[in-house]
């Protein structure tokens, strides 16, 4: 793989920030009307962790009785996109040029990786499970999608056909539903001391839900974040803990290829072109390949035992560790990966969890 030039691929779509989601409020009457008030939850409540949606309303608005946000988080519209929060805020006076967000995130590639190509695989159609989740590229297509959900009272499943429809060449991309832990980096070390933990109650208690597209989830792999292939339940106050019993649903699974299989022979596998991710471990060599593959479900899946039954499948396929077959595995991070991005070929390096400069 030597001498394949540098490559870098730009995304207009910027993931919402804290910062630019209380920007937005600013915008906002103080008490806007009740479909306005809800639109503007929903919208923060899916977009950001519970805690961080409850601080950031907070910091805007003042509530009429205790804990009314909070109610209204947990009763919020689940298909309202922050696009929508960016539509209400346009309507009262904000426009996209004052985005602190607004400028293109590179991600520079080391290198791609030869495959065989899959045309079917690589196709969006609306056939789909509605509960999947996607995300236009272009961040005007994204808002207008919001618009159509905030104005219209589209799902986000109808308000995408309806851009599609106007936009037929419009790219989509595929997020998933995985928690994340940002408190143990690797496998047991504090970020803040870089020292391993006496225990791992940061660990089962740390993980948080997310929605993200597979180069975010391996930006937090390569920082050395750990992540939980489904969405936990969450407590009143947003806590998850992350066990069995509080699986929740998923749309993505993992399987640890702890040596057998080379990885070079995994990447030319048919199977293969139905994961999004692979990356190598902290213990990963030349001489012993050792790696996680990470693959997209086809629909939500909201039984564990269902769930499981998948996942002992692909397990069995790649020789993979039967250990890892429980539905609210962890795996750890590795500031060292190496990651291939199955879907466009590209081979992503990180460095003591800095994506690594050519």
């Amino acid at each position: 793989m030597a001498g394949v030039p540098e490559m870098t691929r730009q995304n207009n779509y910027q993931p919402p920030t804290v910062e630019f989601a209380k920007q937005l409020l600013t915008y906002m009457p103080n008490r806007p009307d009740y479909g306005t008030w809800l639109t503007i939850i929903s919208a923060i409540g899916n977009t950001f962790d519970f805690q961080t949606a409850i601080n950031i309303l907070k910091s805007r608005f003042v509530e009429e009785k205790p804990g009314e946000i909070e109610y209204k988080l947990h009763h919020r519209l689940k298909d309202v996109s922050f696009g929508s929060l960016i539509h209400i805020a346009k309507e009262f006076g904000y426009r996209s040029e004052n985005n602190p967000n607004n400028t293109n995130r590179n991600i520079r590639i080391h290198q791609h990786f030869n495959r065989t190509e899959n045309k079917q695989q690589k196709l969006i159609t609306f056939n789909s499970d509605p509960e999947l989740i996607y995300r236009f590229s272009d961040n005007e297509l994204e808002e207008r999608a919001g618009i159509l959900q905030a104005g219209e009272k589209m799902t986000r499943a109808e308000a995408d056909r309806v851009v599609m429809g106007m936009y037929p060449d419009a790219e989509r991309e595929r997020c998933y539903r995985i928690a994340v832990n940002t408190k143990i980096l690797n496998k047991n070390l504090c970020p803040k001391t870089g020292q391993p933990y006496s225990n791992y109650s940061e660990y089962t208690l740390g993980f948080k839900n997310e929605i993200l597209t597979s180069s975010e989830i391996a930006e937090y792999i390569g920082a050395g974040c750990s992540v939980c292939c489904c969405h936990l339940k969450e407590d009143t106050k947003g806590k998850t803990v992350k066990n069995n019993q509080n699986f929740l649903n998923s749309d993505v699974f993992g399987i640890d290829v702890d040596g057998g299989l080379p990885l070079e022979s995994c990447l030319k596998l048919e199977d293969t072109h139905k994961a999004f991710l692979i990356y190598t471990t902290f213990s990963h060599s030349e001489e012993h390949n050792r790696y996680r593959i990470l693959f997209g479900l086809p629909r939500l899946i909201r039984s564990s035992d269902v769930y499981r039954k998948i996942l002992n499948r692909f397990i069995k396929l790649y020789g993979a560790d039967p250990n890892c077959s429980d539905s609210c595995r962890g795996f750890f991070g590795n500031s060292e990966a190496t990651i291939y991005l199955i879907k466009t070929g590209e081979i992503i390096k990180f460095k003591k969890g800095v994506l690594c400069e050519l």
